[in-house]
């Protein structure tokens, strides 16, 4: 979600006006029935519970398409769990026959991906917008980005499974010469794991390199989870 505040700002920006609504489309195809266990719905509903606690003005309409009728029965259940503004604004449906219709009533057929039978070619990307690394006790993990004098860098980051870890954040020059732009810092797992993400600005004094530095001191391993891009 917090990506997606930095997309609605780049796009209210670039339009001229308000934009600060998702309109999402979760598509269930290929999910067969041994992958509707337990944990899956509790991970569907933990994500809706968190995104109506924390976001509840945010998602506009949400469209769960070719659903299984399992999912659809399991559905019934996670609505319990959630507020009502919320599950006003899903709706679950099947194959395409059923889908189709309702989301060429919101979306131009130019503008949906052929994947769900419309004409937009080129909107799903395989790529991911977070790095993931594995550190074991002492391991390193540096990611660079080159800059200009006034760039101003953004970092967020977490830790899997209850994980703590240490950060800083490094600039280097053209001659070499280093200075510390976010001192080191020990995150505990209280502040960087289970729902809790690290994030923060930092502005280049100068032409060269900043580098997010991420260190694992103790004995355990960790995975750290990041993303660093210039804004």
């Amino acid at each position: 979600m917090e990506e997606l505040q930095d997309k609605y700002a780049e796009s209210s920006k670039k339009f001229g006006k308000v934009i600060n609504k998702t309109f999402s489309i979760l598509d269930l195809e290929g999910v067969t029935m041994s992958k509707l266990n337990s944990e899956t719905f509790d991970f569907i509903k933990g994500i809706a519970k968190v995104d109506s606690a924390n976001y509840p003005e945010s998602m506009g309409l949400m469209f769960i398409v070719n659903a299984p009728s399992m999912f659809s029965m399991g559905w019934g259940v996670i609505q319990g769990f959630l507020d009502p503004r919320t599950v006003s604004k899903i709706q679950v449906l099947g194959g395409k026959t059923d889908y189709l219709p309702k989301l060429l009533a919101y979306v131009d057929e130019d503008q949906l991906p052929v994947e769900l039978g419309g004409k937009y070619v080129g909107c799903l990307s395989s790529s991911k917008i977070f790095k993931e690394a594995v550190m074991a006790s002492g391991d390193v993990v540096t990611e660079e980005v080159k800059v200009e004098e006034g760039t101003e860098v953004s970092y967020r980051f977490f830790c899997r499974n209850n994980g703590d870890v240490s950060f800083e954040v490094f600039f280097t020059d053209s001659s070499g010469k280093k200075s510390s732009l976010c001192p080191l810092k020990a995150f505990p797992a209280a502040e960087c794991s289970n729902g809790k993400l690290v994030d923060g600005v930092v502005t280049s004094p100068g032409a060269g390199t900043v580098a997010c530095v991420w260190t694992h001191p103790n004995w355990w391993s960790r995975t750290v989870v990041y993303r660093v891009k210039i804004k």
